[in-house]
């Protein structure tokens, strides 16, 4: 009985992931993978399966945020029926270990070669997410609240890997659900702010319709919304409401669309 709940629950688990990637506009290159491990001596002890680091999802999309680099992304879901956050919190490290052996391998694995064979990028960049989600209606906890879960991580792959948790997923996935529901008619993609990283002219984009990994993790959303001529900046913001926040907002908005957007949204 337990087996077959468990079963239940990563399936859901899945099917929330696909269905997030999908609002995201990310590629899903492979799933259900195995990773040959490339370092079994100083991985062995650890991994559930000998000899391999099973991923969830890999995903592979050339970066709008930055000139001529290909993003590898290894994701691994974690669901659960458990609505304290608590009583998971010890197994928040050893996901975050897991998915970084599971990247040291990648990067040295014929995979990777296979997935990024037709790309024209110059540099690819690989990186992990950990989607740990549970039955906390209320966001209130978080897996990582004691001082000892926030310590710091030594990663052998030496590569960045984000943590997504019940709040900030559903930050991110009900914001593309509100987009489908109240701006469906016209034409929604998601604002690149230009930097010095994607300053190539030729191939410099303002919007698209992927939602870049950085986004995705961290700060607000932000989206360009056109309808019969008449464009709208639409910002989703995790911070509370206040007037500081507000004002600054606004000035966000007005700063990234330099003029152009004749309504602005904030939400």
């Amino acid at each position: 009985m337990a087996g077959e709940l468990s079963r239940k629950i990563g399936e859901e688990g899945e099917r929330l992931a696909r269905n997030f990637l999908a609002r995201l506009g990310w590629k899903i290159a492979a799933e259900n993978i195995d990773i040959a491990c490339a370092d079994p001596a100083e991985h062995e002890k650890s991994e559930k399966r000998e000899g391999t680091h099973g991923v969830d999802f890999i995903v592979a999309y050339d970066c709008p945020l930055v000139h001529s680099t290909r993003r590898n992304i290894l994701i691994s879901m974690k669901n659960s029926h458990i609505d304290k956050t608590i009583s998971q919190e010890y197994r928040v490290r050893d996901d975050l270990k897991s998915l970084d052996r599971a990247i040291a391998c990648y990067k040295r694995s014929e995979l990777k070669s296979e997935i990024n064979g037709d790309s024209q990028a110059y540099t690819v960049e690989d990186s992990g997410v950990l989607i740990k989600i549970n039955s906390d209606k209320d966001e209130t906890e978080s897996f990582l609240k004691s001082t000892e879960s926030n310590s710091r991580f030594d990663f052998a792959s030496n590569q960045e890997i984000h943590f997504i948790e019940n709040k900030r997923f559903d930050l991110v996935d009900l914001s593309l659900k509100w987009l489908y529901d109240e701006r469906r008619d016209g034409e929604t993609r998601c604002f690149y702010p230009s930097t010095t990283s994607n300053y190539a002219a030729d191939v410099a984009e303002i919007q698209g319709n992927l939602i870049p990994l950085h986004h995705v993790v961290a700060g607000p959303l932000t989206f360009r919304h056109t309808k019969n001529g008449v464009k709208e900046f639409i910002i989703f913001s995790p911070e509370e409401f206040n007037r500081t926040t507000f004002e600054r907002l606004v000035g966000l908005a007005n700063g990234c669309s330099n003029g152009w957007a004749s309504h602005i949204t904030i939400i």
